[in-house]
């Protein structure tokens, strides 16, 4: 397990897969459907974003004795352990989130979401693959947006600080507008401060959109391009053929522009990447 008490970026690795020019226009629709592939042997993070209750005597008394039965792997009243988990006992949170069936009632899954949510921002990492699939299946019309904000705000966070599940999330919510929308400002928060697995995702994907764009224009298609050599400095093999794979898709549209426009564009082929 990974620990972070900032939103620094860890790692992410991607499965090997060798892509030509034609099957990458493929491998383009699965990034912009959010469905990338990402190691399921990746280190798990855990961020401490609040630091919630470490000790009995942060409790009110009528809570202590059931907060130690819980450390002894007592079961509580659902009451009890929301009553808990309300006080950002991470590990109550985590407890009472996992008895909130949203799949038999999808009512329950911004619920599910908000105690999954302090279980991961009190420091328990295991609890982002339950928070995501609570975050699929809520109703972002009837979630308050307080409420959506703080989850996102929890998501974005385990994006930053390397967790591949988080990243896989963002992006795919970021292509689909929901549960979330307009996630582009985080997408490029994360190109320009920092320079890691989780940027050369996000290049990728923002590469793939343009490429996927009926008629991208060429400033569109600098942009891809340097996404695109931003994204084969990654350490995974993956990212890097697939970048390599895309680099000819660009050239080719770069060709069919006005041959002033193409002629600039080929020229300029480096340059940093302005969000």
């Amino acid at each position: 397990m990974i620990g972070r008490h900032c939103s620094g970026l860890g790692a992410v690795a991607f499965g090997l897969v060798f892509l030509t020019a034609a099957p990458a226009l493929c491998e383009t629709n699965a990034l912009l459907s959010g469905f990338t592939a990402v190691d399921q042997d990746a280190p798990q993070v855990s961020v401490v974003m609040v630091t919630g209750i470490t000790r009995s005597d942060q409790l009110p008394p009528t809570l202590v004795q059931a907060r130690k039965a819980l450390s002894a792997n007592v079961a509580l009243r659902d009451s009890t352990l929301r009553d808990l988990a309300d006080l950002m006992d991470g590990n109550a949170a985590f407890q009472y989130a996992k008895r909130l069936d949203f799949v038999a009632k999808p009512g329950l899954a911004a619920h599910a979401a908000h105690y999954y949510g302090i279980a991961a921002a009190t420091g328990r990492g295991g609890a982002i693959y339950g928070f995501i699939k609570a975050l699929d299946a809520l109703d972002p019309a009837t979630t308050t947006p307080g409420r959506l904000a703080n989850l996102r705000n929890i998501l974005v966070t385990y994006a930053n600080a390397g967790s591949a599940p988080a990243l896989e999330a963002v992006l795919r919510y970021h292509a689909r507008n929901t549960p979330f929308t307009d996630m582009r400002a985080e997408l490029d928060r994360i190109l320009v401060e920092t320079d890691g697995p989780a940027a050369h995702a996000v290049a990728l994907q923002l590469a793939s959109e343009i490429l996927h764009s009926d008629s991208p224009t060429p400033a569109e298609l600098q942009k891809a391009r340097q996404y695109l050599l931003r994204a084969e400095d990654s350490d995974s093999l993956r990212t890097r053929l697939i970048s390599q794979n895309l680099l000819p898709l660009v050239e080719a549209r770069v060709v069919a522009l006005r041959p002033d426009q193409s002629f600039a564009l080929q020229v300029d082929t480096q340059g940093e990447i302005t969000p």
